[in-house]
């Protein structure tokens, strides 16, 4: 039985991706100590929710499915984050696909698991 494409939201993104990060640079420094050779100070962020809109389209076959992109610059996404010309690691550990749920706003109460990353044991 063929389904019509997932794209319950025609207006804007449908789902989001939500990476958990951990980052760990060497542009970091506070107060005084933001001059000289202190402003290549490690260090490391606690760990965060770095959410992703993801828009999807129907395509003209449905037995196809969506076609979905999303933005994956954190740069593009959080202005800042990273910062140039320095070091950076950046860890992801867990990835979980939000539906924009009934409202089709992300973001809601009513947002619902789509998809997460994982393993299957039978």
């Amino acid at each position: 039985m063929l389904v019509g494409d997932y794209n319950p939201n025609a207006s804007g993104p449908d789902l989001t991706l939500t990476a958990r990060l951990r980052l760990t640079d060497t542009a970091n420094c506070s107060g005084s100590t933001c001059s000289g050779p202190y402003q290549r100070t490690a260090a490391t962020t606690t760990d965060l929710d770095f959410p992703v809109p993801v828009d999807c389209a129907s395509t003209s076959d449905p037995g196809i499915g969506a076609s979905c992109v999303l933005n994956s610059s954190v740069d593009a996404v959080q202005p800042g984050a990273i910062v140039e010309a320095r070091q950076t690691v950046a860890q992801v550990f867990r990835l979980r696909l939000n539906d924009s749920g009934v409202d089709a706003v992300r973001g809601t109460t009513d947002d619902r698991i789509f998809s997460t990353q994982g393993f299957y044991v039978p």
